[in-house]
């Protein structure tokens, strides 16, 4: 018992760390250990990971110049938003899929933002691999092969199909969605301007996201909006562009923590200096896929998070 309690102990102090690396250095700190204590270490293990599966989660995906979001109740629902990019070649949309959900499992919501290639990548896969009950798209036709792979997808699927429109509220189990864009009859000149905006509260905490909506649909937001638009979390809007999430939207979204999702190295210089500014002049941390990988957020019953990366942490705040 004295043995297990320090490997606790241990364990907490490196609670903000990666969880491969944690187990990695405490077996480094046991290397040679009898086989009693390397079996209680993994006993350990094993139950942080069924704890954390008990709780309600967030995972920011990453699947490089695309974005993908998965969120998870502790009652199991789960929604995703978006799948990722078309030429991604090793498929990690379905490799995360696989690991949070179980292949095979149920997705109670499919979200897909807009049929640009970088956020549908694989998407029709993902109706042959799991159950979908409900998908919600735009509305925007597309004329891209993708496109229609994933909708003759959704029709062999028993999904219900959604085109959600601004002013509607949804209830899937323990998550709560409010639409706020597109509008009723909008008409938007490309997939970025008609992307579907919504905020999304699970228990204590709330997440906006945007998809790829410039500042200038996020000011008619702000006009038309039902609700207060007031989020934990923020998303930022087309991978961190400097045409979106602007200083309108900070102000009224008003976030503790903002993330983007990018390719490491891109070529569009995703997140932009001008993003990163805005944000640092309202206080708001930004983190990312291209320099954290996956980012893990599991939601305590308080409100306050733990958060788990890909690679080593810089100091995330979580209250």
């Amino acid at each position: 018992m004295s043995i297990l309690c320090f490997l606790c102990g241990l364990l907490i102090g490196y609670s903000t760390r990666t969880g491969e690396n944690v187990w990695q250095e405490l077996r480094m700190q046991f290397l040679g250990a009898s086989d009693s204590i390397s079996q209680q270490l993994d006993d350990v293990q094993r139950s942080t990971l069924h704890f954390q599966k008990e709780k309600d989660q967030i995972h920011i995906l990453d699947v490089g110049q695309g974005s993908a979001l998965l969120l998870k109740s502790k009652a199991g629902q789960t929604i995703l938003i978006d799948s990722g990019r078309h030429d991604d070649k090793s498929q990690r949309i379905l490799y995360y899929l696989d690991q949070f959900v179980g292949t095979g499992n149920t997705i109670d919501l499919a979200i897909f933002t807009h049929s640009d290639s970088d956020h549908i990548g694989h998407a029709d896969l993902i109706f042959d691999y799991y159950n979908v009950k409900e998908v919600w798209m735009n509305g925007k036709d597309n004329t891209t092969s993708m496109y229609f792979n994933l909708l003759e997808a959704i029709e062999r699927s028993d999904a219900k199909y959604v085109e959600p429109k601004a002013g509607e509220h949804h209830t899937v189990g323990d998550f709560e969605i409010d639409v706020l864009h597109p509008q009723i009859g909008g008409e938007y000149k490309d997939q970025n301007e008609a992307s579907i905006i919504g905020r999304i509260a699970l228990g204590k905490l709330s997440l906006m996201f945007s998809g790829d909506a410039s500042s200038v649909v996020e000011d008619h937001v702000i006009e038309t909006a039902h609700i207060p638009l007031a989020s934990y979390l923020l998303i930022t809007g087309h991978h961190g562009s400097k045409y979106s999430t602007g200083s309108n939207w900070i102000q009224a979204v008003n976030p503790h923590i903002a993330f983007y999702q990018a390719g490491s190295h891109n070529s569009y210089g995703h997140p932009h200096a001008q993003l990163r500014k805005r944000l640092a002049d309202y206080g708001v941390p930004l983190y990312g896929t291209a320099e954290l990988g996956t980012i893990s957020i599991y939601i305590q019953a308080d409100g306050t998070i733990d958060v788990q990366t890909e690679v080593q942490e810089k100091g995330m705040r979580t209250q």
